[in-house]
């Protein structure tokens, strides 16, 4: 679902990024349906000079991130701090639980048609932390058709995972009007004690997200959360 590769080799994710470009020809000069949840670099996210909870190194991908990719319009973009642009938006709104945010961490893959998102946050407590996957719940039953600008319809399904503490997958596919036009989301939302880990790929395919996949990067990642204490 996310970066299959991840630990093996960079050259894996450059592949991995090019066959998601290629499943959908006619959307090669397409952007993704939402642009990349990524702060500028010279806009550091509010809050992000001080890393106050994450340890440096903690996300697999930040070792990734620092290896040449082959592609030169593909980049990574990385952010810290608590206070994160929406990365999961059903609604096309910030959750009202993300003011309990403590601490965070993303690194996103950037591609021409697509992104792929993996996002570290730790929350006040267990409370605000499930807090966050019950409104990211809600917000997928209650805006499952959800209309955008440019007159597409962004149509949302979920599915409950036995990863971690709980989590939650979520799919999106883009129609206008009854037809399927390019355009995906498809992610996991993760939470383990007062930390949630959000993986979500934003693409121009045209494939049915589907949460029937071993999802072996999420169970990994909450096994490493329920070794360190300040997961807790």
């Amino acid at each position: 679902m996310w970066l299959t590769t991840i630990g093996r080799s960079v050259t894996g994710v450059a592949v991995v990024l090019a066959v998601l470009v290629a499943s959908s020809p006619a959307a090669i000069a397409d952007e993704p349906v939402v642009p990349p949840p990524t702060v500028p670099a010279d806009q550091p996210a509010p809050g992000g000079a001080r890393h106050r909870v994450i340890p440096e190194g903690f996300l697999p991908e930040e070792a990734v991130a620092t290896e040449p990719l082959s592609q030169p319009d593909v980049y990574w973009a990385r952010n810290d701090g608590p206070n994160l642009p929406p990365m999961l938006s059903p609604c096309g709104r910030p959750l009202r639980s993300d003011r309990a945010r403590v601490d965070g961490r993303q690194l996103v893959l950037i591609g021409p048609t697509l992104w792929k998102g993996a996002r570290l946050v730790v929350y006040r407590d267990v409370k605000a932390a499930k807090a966050v996957v019950k409104e990211t719940r809600s917000a997928l039953r209650r805006c499952e058709r959800h209309q955008l600008a440019n007159g597409e319809t962004t149509v949302w399904s979920s599915a409950p995972l036995p990863i971690g503490d709980e989590a939650v997958f979520a799919g999106g596919q883009q129609f206008r009007d009854a037809t399927r036009v390019p355009g995906i989301f498809r992610g996991v939302v993760m939470r383990k004690g007062r930390v949630v880990q959000t993986y979500l790929v934003c693409g121009q395919s045209t494939e049915q997200p589907t949460p029937d996949e071993p999802h072996l990067e999420v169970r990994a990642m909450a096994a490493k959360l329920g070794r360190v204490r300040w997961a807790r």
